[in-house]
């Protein structure tokens, strides 16, 4: 709550969360709530997480599903989030390619570098040049990175194509910052 009017810091806001439905994501949605903002929840496969969290902060906070690897599911959720929020003050670039776990685990690296290459960063740049264009002046849009891109490495097959495609989206939030500058600020 703010000393001077009552009401949590970012009542009023409109956000997107793109894979908002477990890990980082949901953890950055449910802070954006928290703070009062109204969050479009965007996710892909998770359906049933995606509406328990939504069931969690409520009925305001749209669920956006969006396969973010196509460049048509990246046009989808940008339409459906201004549809849902009229228009959106903070767009966090959070989706990204689990290449760790599960089956992924498992893929030959070339497969996991396409994988991260098209969610991680094509995702972000389609994403982030939709959504500039019809954000208002005074926007935000934060794109994940990682650390290791760009301060120390890591050593191994997973990390290296992580590392490598991290840095191209820090590379691509820098051109884009002053590219979409002074209307809409691009942060890391």
């Amino acid at each position: 709550m703010t000393a001077q009017t009552g009401e949590p810091p970012l009542a009023g806001l409109r956000t997107v969360v793109t894979g908002a439905s477990s890990g980082i994501g949901r953890a950055i949605a449910v802070a954006f709530a928290a703070a009062g903002a109204r969050v479009g929840l965007g996710f892909w496969r998770s359906s049933e997480a995606a509406r328990a969290l939504a069931n969690q902060l409520g009925a305001i906070h749209p669920l956006l599903r969006a396969d973010l690897s196509t460049a048509d599911g990246c046009a989808s959720i940008v339409r459906d989030a201004f549809g849902a929020l009229e228009h959106v003050d903070v767009w966090v670039n959070n989706a990204g390619a689990d290449v760790l776990t599960g089956e992924a685990a498992r893929w030959p690296a070339e497969h996991k570098l396409q994988a991260l290459l098209e969610l991680d960063l094509k995702a972000t740049i389609r994403c982030s040049r939709l959504v500039a264009a019809r954000m208002r002046p005074g926007g935000c849009i934060l794109n994940l990175g990682w650390d290791h891109a760009t301060v120390d490495g890591m050593a191994g097959d997973d990390p290296e194509l992580f590392a490598a495609v991290k840095a191209g989206v820090l590379g691509f939030s820098k051109s884009f910052a002053r590219s979409v500058a002074p209307d809409v600020r691009v942060n890391v």
